[in-house]
């Protein structure tokens, strides 16, 4: 059986543009899904770099009142919902590689 120049043509096109296909981004599924997890991750480790500094202040300016009487029972509530925001933000950082 031979195989004529047009089958050439159509056997090469074919195998180029699935070639082609599997290079682009926009039409392999598994590519996509890697590039959107890759940015999300880098998107909360750069939410964490810059909220991390931040949460620390407000900790250490909350230890110095709380060595003051607060007539406020939640003060001790809300640093201890800051101390607990401030280890997550740090496993979060741990977490990179």
């Amino acid at each position: 059986m031979k195989i004529n120049k047009r089958q050439i043509q159509r056997i090469i096109r074919a195998e180029t543009s699935i070639n082609s296909s599997n290079k682009n981004f926009g039409s392999n599924f598994e590519r996509q899904r890697m590039l959107k997890e890759n940015s999300q991750l880098e998107s909360m480790n750069r939410l964490a770099d810059s909220h991390l500094p931040l949460i620390e202040k407000m900790m250490s300016e909350w230890e110095i009142e709380s060595f003051r009487d607060r007539p406020d029972p939640r003060a001790d509530d809300i640093y201890e919902l800051l101390f607990q925001l401030d280890e997550r933000m740090m496993a979060i950082k741990e977490n990179r590689e």
